[in-house]
């Protein structure tokens, strides 16, 4: 019978996750928090500190499914005896970190199907950018979009490409699957404390 595990996860990957966990058939209890902290590392850390510990003396493990959101990431989730998987960000989760770090030096620039839903606020509300500069940017950063589609959630192609139209930049759709996610999960759930 498999270890049941806690599971706190950013919502940019829920679908993902929630798809490993079933077809792993593993028994996890999850949290997802808003993708959105991101943008404020300290509330961030404020948050998922808080979630780390209604799980600091549970006898299963505690995994984060983040990559290394905020410096000192590594150090929370000691410090309450979870782990965290094995990437540097949600992308590296799903192409693996050799790929996603090719992709990187080419000048490739990586969309999932939970970044694109809000985009344009992101870009325009968040940001502060107009079309103009963000193509600027985009121009001086990246060669290329690259939509990633893991088939879990409805299909983003349209979206990608009114993306990659706002930026101007070439479009390329790669079909990936949850092998890479749910190997790290995996390996977390192994590497978690042992249940007393």
């Amino acid at each position: 019978m498999r270890r049941a595990c806690n599971i706190i996860a950013c919502d940019a990957v829920r679908d993902e996750v929630e798809s490993v966990l079933a077809g792993r058939h593993l028994a996890a209890r999850t949290s997802f928090l808003d993708s959105s902290l991101h943008f404020d590392c300290t509330a961030l850390e404020q948050v998922l500190t808080e979630n780390l510990q209604k799980h600091a003396d549970a006898a299963d493990p505690t995994v984060l499914v983040f990559g290394e959101c905020y410096p000192g990431i590594d150090a929370t989730a000691a410090r309450y005896g979870a782990t965290r998987v094995r990437a540097s960000n949600c992308i590296a989760m799903l192409l693996g970190e050799e790929q996603y770090t090719r992709g990187l030096m080419e000048g490739q620039f990586f969309l999932t199907s939970a970044w694109l839903s809000g985009w344009r606020e992101t870009i325009e509300k968040r940001f502060g950018l107009d079309a103009a500069t963000a193509r600027e940017l985009f121009s001086e950063t990246a060669t290329a979009v690259v939509y990633l589609e893991t088939l879990i959630r409805s299909p983003g192609s349209a979206a990608a490409r009114a993306f990659a139209r706002y930026v101007d930049l070439p479009l390329c759709r790669v079909d990936v699957g949850l092998e890479n996610l749910a190997e790290l999960i995996e390996e977390a759930i192994h590497v978690g404390k042992s249940p007393p």
